[in-house]
């Protein structure tokens, strides 16, 4: 389902610069929400509860009946990309969209609620029912054809992310007792899904070149808006075996985001993070020496491009550590987590001291053997300074 995680490439394009917008009043879409999953018992609003794997009355606990394809893998349908490119809207017109509220009628108490452009499904800010806006009232031409569901509560999440706090042995001595969280967050996020076959063309400075191919599988890239990008390429990879059809009993009462990336632009990362494969295995055929790190792909083809659209389960956590805030994300379905954490200075340069000692020994092995006897000789000069007659 998912490439290894690796940073994009510097190929990877900028951001495209945001059309100018106009200055008239936000748009307003309406929608009704799809129909609350009742429970049969007591007529309560019922979620998905990734523990069960049914849907849970959120009044009386009562558990429907699973999925009827809750045990079968969904057979990935991949799309030919140069035909979605023909139908997908342009990066501008999903702009002229960011402003726009769209106004969901619950179905459960009649209230309506206002879903920020981005947002796909939530709870009513009434009553709490599940808000599921239908992907026909969206107006999205492209839409996911399946969905990994939640594997994991919050409490799940929390414990993954206390592993991760105990395998941050750079973070300062107090960071696992001291980190508080502040925001634990599931939601559903929208995945581009790109296949292809790749041939690229490296060069080093000296004017070497050559040639190297890879197939890529499952290279995903994030459509929301506002996540760290960068932390999600590292939680990969989603279990393809846990893929299923499309379907609102898994997202009801969780907060699904809506793609709001151009396919063009999907394919655009998709190429760098494609690049940055082909440039790891360019290294690997590429005699060792001094040039080796000097490759680059200077020119890369791409053929048999096919694409889809996947829900995918991600926490999204922060916490503070001291009052700063700090980001972590959890991968819904295997539980790895990846996030940014406070540094110890201290830790670091112990580090840096070693290192140094170990160049040193393979330059100068008599000199480097020396040097902790003279550090020590001078510590004790210090320390036994005030006390000389």
């Amino acid at each position: 389902m998912s490439a290894d995680p690796e940073p994009r490439s510097a190929a990877t394009p900028p951001p495209l610069s945001p059309a100018p917008r106009s200055t008239d009043p936000p748009p307003q879409k309406t929608a009704v929400a799809l129909h609350a999953y009742e429970c049969p018992n007591c007529g309560g609003d019922a979620h998905w509860n990734p523990i069960k794997h049914t849907l849970v009355c959120s009044s009386c606990g009562s558990a429907l009946p699973p999925p009827k394809q809750d045990n079968v893998t969904y057979k990935l349908k991949q799309r030919s990309l140069d035909e979605g490119l023909r139908d997908a809207p342009t990066e501008a017109e999903l702009d002229r969209e960011d402003d726009t509220k769209i106004a969901v009628a619950c179905g459960n108490c009649h209230a309506v609620s206002y879903f920020n452009v981005g947002t796909a499904a939530d709870r009513c800010q009434f009553c709490g029912s599940s808000a599921i806006v239908p992907y026909d009232a969206l107006g999205d031409r492209e839409r996911p054809q399946c969905v990994i569901p939640f594997q994991f509560n919050e409490f799940g999440a929390r414990e993954s992310a206390r592993k991760w706090y105990r395998s941050q042995w750079l973070a300062p001595r107090k960071f696992r007792k001291a980190a508080r969280m502040d925001v634990v967050h599931g939601m559903y996020l929208p995945f581009w899904n790109f296949d292809a076959d790749a041939r690229g063309r490296y060069a080093d400075r000296e004017g070497h070149t050559g040639e190297v191919s890879m197939r890529f599988d499952g290279v995903l890239i994030c459509g929301a808006e506002d996540v760290p990008t960068d932390l999600l390429e590292k939680i990969e990879p989603f279990p393809a075996d846990l893929l299923r059809t499309y379907d609102g009993e898994y997202i009801a009462g969780w907060t699904v985001a809506r793609n709001r990336m151009a396919l063009a632009s999907a394919r655009e990362y998709a190429h760098g993070r494609m690049q940055e494969k082909l440039l790891q295995a360019a290294r690997k055929v590429q005699p060792s020496g001094k040039n080796s790190h000097n490759l680059r792909i200077a020119e890369a083809r791409y053929a048999n491009e096919t694409y889809s659209q996947a829900l995918l389960p991600v926490w999204l956590m922060s916490y503070t550590y001291y009052g700063k805030p700090f980001t972590l994300v959890v991968n819904g379905a295997t539980g790895k987590a990846e996030g940014k954490s406070p540094k110890s200075w201290v830790k670091i340069a112990i580090i840096v001291v070693i290192l140094g000692w170990i160049w040193l020994f393979f330059q100068d092995p008599e000199t480097a053997l020396k040097l902790p006897v003279w550090i020590g000789q001078g510590i004790w000069s210090l320390v036994s300074w005030p006390f000389r007659g």
